[in-house]
Order: structure tokens, then sequence, then C-alpha cells
């Protein structure tokens, strides 16, 4: 458990107190939980039981019906926390440009329709910013390699922008933090 604390703090300046419970849990339950529903409004350890495409429910580990202690050593412990943090990491990036993409799309066919009365007040336009900020912080999340990749994978100009943004706030503190 040390090992994926350590491991999710080191993508934070250290002091930061965001961490919350940490939740031993199987992959494959992990998954699970994932598939379950499309948005997940608490964290792991507060759902009592997952439910599957198939609408079966699995309990989620307990002390009664977890796998048996160190089953892993200790470094592929420490490997597989890191690949459900990454994963974790591209699920949050994916909701937050799809949440980003919606929001512009619907702000720019408003805006058409000439639905818009004063086009910065208006409400679509908050949620465009309010969007836009959610992805900006997740972005930035990344390293400068993970960017470049996703610059090169993105269709939408308007999230090559922020992709670009995040990417030269990165460059930049890197840039800063060797001068120093």
């Amino acid at each position: 458990m040390e090992s994926a604390r350590q491991a999710y703090l080191s993508n934070y300046e250290e002091g930061w107190q965001g961490l919350g419970n940490i939740t031993e849990v199987s992959k494959e339950d992990f998954k699970k939980w994932i598939d379950s529903s499309k948005r997940k409004t608490k964290p792991f350890a507060k759902y009592s039981t997952v439910k599957t495409q198939d609408d079966t429910q699995t309990k989620k580990p307990t002390e009664e019906n977890a796998a048996p202690a160190n089953t892993e050593t200790n470094e592929n412990y420490a490997h597989n926390s890191e690949k459900i943090m990454h994963e974790q990491k591209n699920v949050q990036l994916q909701q937050a440009i799809n949440a980003y993409e919606n929001a512009t799309k619907f702000y720019y066919q408003q805006l058409k329709e000439g639905k818009l009365d004063k086009v910065f007040e208006s409400k679509q336009w908050k949620d465009v910013l309010r969007k836009q900020t959610e992805l900006q912080k997740v972005l930035l999340q990344l390293n400068s390699e993970e960017l470049k990749e996703l610059l090169k994978q993105t269709t939408n100009e308007d999230t090559k922008k922020e992709i670009k943004g995040a990417l030269d706030a990165v460059l930049e503190t890197r840039t800063t933090v060797y001068r120093i």
C-alpha cells in the first residue's frame, strides 16, 4: 500500500494533501467497477458492490473474500498499482476531453443558430470555461511526452489548443526548474 501511495503522490508537489483513502482491490474487480457506470461519484471504498454489464453484482473485496495477502512481490504490486493509476488517469483524461468537446460543440451550435443574446455572458459560455478549466487541470498532470502523444492523436482543434497550452506550461516549468 505504501508503494501505491508514494507512486500516486509522486505526481504532485510535496506537501499536497488531496490524497484520500487507498483501497486494495484486484485488477479484475477494479475493471468491473470502472465498467459498471460512466460516472463515478464517490471513491471505490464507498461502493459496497459493483454492478457489471450483465447486471450481476460482485462484492467488493473484504477481508473474507480478498485475495490472500503477499501473493505478489512488492515490485509487482508497485508495478500493478502504477498501471492502475495510469489507467485511472487515462479515464479521467478522456472524460475531461469529452466534456470539453461536447460543451464547445453545443456552444458553437447555439451561437450559429443565433440563440445566444449575450455571447460571453451566456450559461453555455460559462459551461465551456468550466469544462476548459477541468481539462487543463487533467492535462497538467501529464508529462511532456504524454502531452505530445495526445496531441498527435487529437483531431479537435479546440482540444489541440488546450493540449498545446499545457505542453507549453510543462516545458516552461521544466526550463525554469533547470535554470535554478
